[in-house]
């Protein structure tokens, strides 16, 4: 008998597509290492690229005599394998495909695309990634209720935050250990030792956090800009969408830590 979940997430999220970034392979528990395909008697690592409850784009390195050998097998059978890793438990799923492509990967030396498609998804696999898309419709919902919340980056919110203190402001090729004085999930005001005369109101620029559970990198534009005492500068950045950080700070509202928060004018 189908179980309800895996049911319920199938008419809601079968035709989703996770593109397996950072922060899906870690939300998920996905051990991407442990990721093959079975082809014939054949055995290929893979990296999965993008999964959904249907199909799959895999990434896998196959010198230049291999590939053709290999295509041979298109609209042939494999076995794909999974192997998640919740609560330090290993979910494994093994799933028959049927191979829709098999080409070289543009650019990319010795590297292949596999397009595959499931002949039918396990429950569990299912329940798995609706798991995860209902995560994300949730982490977007507290973005868009939390985008005019400010936190003040203090001590005490630092902590709830699990954030570790440091940031880099990457203005070209350049990492600049900055200082992080207050954020909402679409802007970061930054301290910035130096004045670089390159640097202006809609200049793109990138941000390195470092918080205890992610350390990610965002991208953003400068929208407002002022010289201080001392050589800093400070500024506002407009960031888009952040997983990671949307996720932080929906734990630190969640949790109730409503310290020091004003809206931002």
């Amino acid at each position: 008998m189908a179980k309800p979940k895996a049911r319920q997430y199938l008419q809601r999220y079968g035709q989703e597509d996770i593109r397996l970034d950072a922060f899906a392979i870690k939300k998920m528990g996905l051990q991407q290492s442990e990721t093959t395909l079975k082809i014939d008697n054949f055995i290929i690592i893979c990296a999965p690229f993008q999964v959904s409850m249907s199909k799959a784009v895999l990434f896998v390195i196959l010198r230049k005599e291999e590939l053709p050998f290999f295509q041979h097998y298109t609209l042939k059978l494999a076995v794909l394998k999974f192997t998640f890793q919740k609560k330090n438990i290993p979910l494994k799923f093994f799933v028959y495909v049927k191979i829709n492509k098999l080409i070289p990967l543009k650019g990319r030396q010795d590297m292949a695309m596999i397009d595959v498609s499931y002949k039918n998804c396990p429950e569990d696999l299912i329940i798995t990634l609706g798991d995860y898309l209902s995560e994300m419709e949730s982490i977007r919902q507290y973005y868009n209720k939390f985008k005019s919340k400010q936190i003040l980056i203090n001590n005490d919110n630092a902590r709830k935050l699990r954030f570790n203190n440091y940031v880099e402001c990457i203005i070209g090729e350049r990492k600049i250990e900055s200082r992080l004085l207050n954020m909402t999930v679409e802007l970061l005001t930054l301290v910035v030792p130096g004045i670089d005369p390159n640097l202006k109101v809609g200049s793109e620029i990138g941000a390195k956090l470092y918080f205890q559970i992610y350390r990610f990198t965002v991208k953003g534009t400068v929208v407002k800009l002022a010289s201080g005492s001392g050589g800093f500068v400070k500024l506002i950045m407009r960031i888009p969408f952040s997983p990671e950080l949307a996720d932080i700070v929906r734990d630190f509202f969640s949790d109730d830590h409503l310290v020091s928060i004003p809206q931002t004018s």
